[in-house]
């Protein structure tokens, strides 16, 4: 499988460090296939998707965590993150 990924979330809570589910966030996840055309997965919602804020630095505009999702769609590979990583640096 060759997947091309695009995945962001949006969300309005506070910055704080903790683990947060996804129902809390709006989500965009995009995951085409360029071998099956399986286009955009959804969120699997009988599984425990959330994110972790691990760190979180005004000073430098630095926001780090870890994620773990599983995307599904009918017809589809299910793909499920188990160690995904972000840091963000702002401005």
């Amino acid at each position: 499988m060759s997947l091309t990924k695009l995945f962001s979330f949006f969300w309005g809570g506070g910055l704080q460090p903790g683990v947060y589910e996804y129902p809390e966030v709006s989500t965009t996840d995009i995951y085409y296939d360029s071998q099956t055309n399986c286009g955009t997965f959804g969120l699997d919602s009988t599984y425990y998707n959330h994110f972790t804020i691990t760190r979180v630095d005004f000073d430098e505009h630095i926001l780090s965590g870890t994620f773990e999702l599983r995307v599904i769609k009918n017809d589809c590979d299910t793909l499920t993150i188990t160690e995904g990583r972000f840091d963000v640096a702002g401005n």
